[in-house]
């Protein structure tokens, strides 16, 4: 499918005239998934070790089965293990579980390395809630974020029924009226109202943040179901995959940090939010202890960070 066109509909003007030494990378996340991908567990190794795997995901084969059930296209995605991001979606819990890292976030790697030090299996984690940002691999160029996206690398046939898209929301109706048939088609499943998509297709978010663990600035965003699950592709300041990886830069809390944390949790019984944790690690670096990450850095395990 020639989708350069029908892409530029979707973002409101060519793919041209976005960043072009830019790097723009794809998302997706489902809660659903991740409660079941860590109550079934898996080789914690595939995050040690950074992989990037490939479809069917012989190493991690649970992944290839829950996709499956979830995604039409989600399943034909490679997939960046070591940049994904999981986050705890209950801190007090992951508080609790002796791992503070999980309350703020950190990247497929960091996690798998500290599962393997305390030679734990993923399944521990389970009643942390944790969230991932699943890092799809791409060139890093908008083009094929967006083919990934809406899997227009793929006939329109071999994800989606062929014909006419019900329950389109009419301005994209109206819009995408000009393209080709198929593609037309293709990407019309992508655009269905706020109704339709809760069982078909998916509600375009525009540049919305539609829950990403992390801030990063939206190109597009796509909503799924009772909303989820979202794919969403954003735009990086520097390629993540360049840098070679350092462990010690890694930014995980120290001591001070979990201590301090711990003692909000137990004496004052306060709700510890990610965001609640990200302020209480400030407040910290105010009375003179380690510091915590300026509001906007990278967060723990982005490979972008500069080396202290």
């Amino acid at each position: 499918m020639n989708d350069e066109a029908g892409f530029a509909i979707l973002l409101g003007r060519p793919l041209g005239d976005f960043d072009r030494d830019a790097t723009y990378a794809l998302y997706y996340s489902c809660s659903d998934l991740s409660g079941e991908l860590f109550a079934r567990s898996f080789d914690a190794g595939v995050l040690t070790r950074g992989e990037i795997v490939h479809p069917p995901y012989p190493s991690i084969s649970v992944l290839g089965e829950l996709f499956r059930s979830w995604d039409p296209i989600a399943p034909h995605w490679s997939l960046d293990l070591g940049l994904s991001w999981f986050r705890s979606g209950d801190p007090e819990e992951a508080l609790a579980l002796d791992l503070p890292e999980l309350a703020v976030g950190l990247s497929g790697v960091e996690l798998g390395r500290l599962l393997v030090d305390r030679d734990w299996k993923p399944r521990k984690l389970r009643r942390a809630y944790p969230e991932i940002d699943f890092r799809v691999h791409t060139d890093g160029t908008l083009l094929d974020a967006m083919r990934a996206a809406t899997g227009t690398m793929l006939a329109h046939g071999e994800i989606f029924e062929p014909g006419p898209v019900r329950g389109v929301e009419p301005q994209w109706q109206r819009k995408l009226a000009v393209l080709p048939a198929e593609l037309r088609d293709h990407l019309s499943v992508f655009c269905r109202d706020e109704n339709t998509a809760r069982s078909d297709g998916a509600f375009y978010l525009g540049t919305e943040d539609p829950g990403l663990l992390r801030e990063a600035e939206v190109i597009a965003a796509f909503q799924f179901g009772e909303a989820q699950s979202w794919s969403a592709i954003v735009q990086i300041e520097a390629d993540l995959e360049d840098e070679p990886e350092d462990v010690d830069r890694m930014m995980l809390l120290s001591p001070e940090q979990f201590a301090f944390l711990s003692a909000v949790r137990e004496e004052q019984g306060e709700d510890l939010t990610p965001d609640r944790v990200h302020a209480l690690l400030a407040e910290l670096a105010e009375q003179g202890a380690t510091p915590a990450p300026a509001p906007g850095s990278p967060r723990p395990g982005d490979r972008s960070s500069s080396a202290p």
